[in-house]
């Protein structure tokens, strides 16, 4: 992916924890060469009860406290 959009997923999104980043990276490179072999990656479906009502990813990080770009805001 860094090599087809010259920057990093997490750059892409706007994560600004390093280590979150990385780990984010690391999601999207396992995807990809999942995907490269010919495998559909499988996600979890969130069960009905669990899932709450966001119009946008970052409505429900708000909702948990954190601000723009990963960073947790204190109360």
């Amino acid at each position: 992916m860094s090599k087809r959009y010259k920057q990093r997923p997490s750059q892409i999104i706007g994560v600004t924890d390093e280590y979150t980043a990385y780990c984010f990276d690391e999601a999207c490179l396992y995807i990809w060469n999942m995907m490269e072999d010919g495998k559909e990656p499988k996600f979890k479906k969130a069960d009905n009860k669990l899932k709450q009502r966001y119009s946008k990813p970052s409505d429900m990080y708000k909702d948990m406290g954190f601000g723009n770009g990963f960073v947790k805001v204190d109360s």
